[in-house]
């Protein structure tokens, strides 16, 4: 996964995306119509305003239509977050429009059940998130990562459940259970390793739908019991080394789903933001407006044990 440099305004698919002429249309005359409106409302006590109006027009009049032209660009803009505050509880969901590996916050790493970063001294997944982090935070070195996974494994003692594979050559590698989240630093920030994914000894990842949804809820029940509270960033689990056969809005609206699910017994984290890497919205055709629709819905329900919604 590489920088997506490109702003989202600057983006001829985002704007053909996102651009209205209803939208642009509605908001250029509201906004006239209000500043014309009030002209008329200080020039009826002021009239020397009306007087100087008439003797430089046409400029004023053009200055109020650039005016509201662009107050409608700005309305009809691409945007990149669809933040919104989560019902009943002090904390807020948002999608960002974003790589990952650019956010602020705790981030969330898709890795495999044996949490390995290599086969056979390739690293698995080059342009995966779990490959960014190796580029950007570990020297392009998965030993690094290997290193730093394996002692936080010991340090977290799931040996107790799990189970030894061998695997050909004479590789022996532990395989943990779906779930199983691993806590990282690097560089003063935080990453939360998430085993989603299985793994073939060709290095072929693969995951389910039903191996998604189990993973997130594990995530959330680590949050909110033994994770250090704060912000948390989650990308777009398993939509591309995982081949889950699940469309990115699909994939996006179970990780809120179970988020908000999982606010009935605690609070995960401070704010939780999915991360959709931008050139997947022009490559796989992601609905954005479908993306916010899902984050309102979501954030505004917020069904809990108690509420009647």
């Amino acid at each position: 996964m590489s920088k997506w440099k490109i702003h989202p305004i600057l983006s001829l698919y985002h704007w053909k995306g996102s651009f209205s002429w209803q939208k642009f249309a509605a908001r250029g005359i509201g906004v006239f119509g209000l500043i014309w409106l009030l002209i008329e409302a200080i020039a009826f006590f002021w009239p020397e305003m009306e007087t100087y109006i008439v003797a430089h027009r046409p400029i004023p009049f053009l200055v109020v239509v650039a005016f509201s032209f662009v107050c409608a660009i700005w309305h009809v803009r691409p945007r990149v977050v669809f933040r919104y505050g989560l019902k009943d509880r002090d904390l807020n969901i948002a999608i960002h429009l974003i790589d990952a590996l650019q956010t602020k916050g705790a981030l969330v790493v898709p890795t495999n059940l044996y949490f390995v970063a290599d086969v056979n001294g390739r690293m698995l997944n080059a342009q995966s998130v779990q490959g960014a982090l190796i580029r950007n935070y570990f020297a392009g070195k998965p030993s690094a990562l290997q290193s730093a996974m394996d002692a936080a494994l010991a340090q977290e003692k799931y040996q107790i459940e799990t189970r030894i594979d061998k695997w050909s050559g004479g590789r022996t590698l532990t395989r943990y259970p779906l779930g199983t989240v691993v806590p990282i630093e690097k560089d003063g920030r935080r990453f939360y390793m998430l085993a989603n994914t299985q793994l073939s000894q060709d290095g072929r990842a693969s995951s389910s739908e039903d191996e998604l949804l189990l993973s997130l809820r594990s995530l959330w029940t680590y949050l909110s019991t033994r994770a250090v509270f704060g912000e948390v960033v989650v990308p777009v689990i398993g939509s591309q080394h995982g081949r889950m056969p699940l469309k990115r809005e699909q994939i996006v609206q179970h990780i809120l789903r179970t988020f908000v699910e999982s606010c009935r017994d605690g609070t995960p984290c401070t704010s939780l933001t999915i991360a959709v890497y931008p050139p997947d919205v022009e490559q796989f055709d992601i609905d954005i407006d479908f993306l916010d629709e899902i984050v309102r819905f979501e954030s505004k329900l917020a069904y809990y044990a108690g509420n009647e919604c």
